[in-house]
């Protein structure tokens, strides 16, 4: 029975991002938008960069067609948070984050 626990502990981690994220674009963000969050996130990603250089010197040893193949799924990965950010921004968390899981079921998209 502890496999149940287990299952529970992702969806569980989501919901508590969900709330920050509203959290954050409610009390901290609310002059600068979503612009100012989305810099604000992704600012952060670049802290770990020397560290997983550290780890492996070969990381920067990438051809030119898996750098473009990385930066189309950044540019997607920009353009999905942007949206998810304008759902909780507009709804409650709970609310926004029922509708998108809804529409992966529906031909609403």
């Amino acid at each position: 029975m502890n496999w149940f626990f287990i299952a529970l502990i992702g969806p569980f981690l989501y919901a508590i991002t969900n709330h920050i994220d509203k959290i954050l674009l409610e009390k901290y963000f609310k002059e600068g938008g979503l612009a100012r969050f989305l810099f604000f996130l992704h600012s952060l990603q670049f802290l770990a960069l020397p560290f997983f250089f550290l780890a492996d010197k070969t990381i920067l040893d990438v051809s030119g067609i898996k750098i473009l193949a990385l930066a189309v799924v950044g540019i997607l990965n920009v353009l999905v948070l942007w949206f998810y950010l304008l759902a909780i921004k507009e709804e409650e968390a709970s609310v926004a984050m029922c509708s998108i899981s809804l529409c992966r079921y529906s031909d609403t998209y």
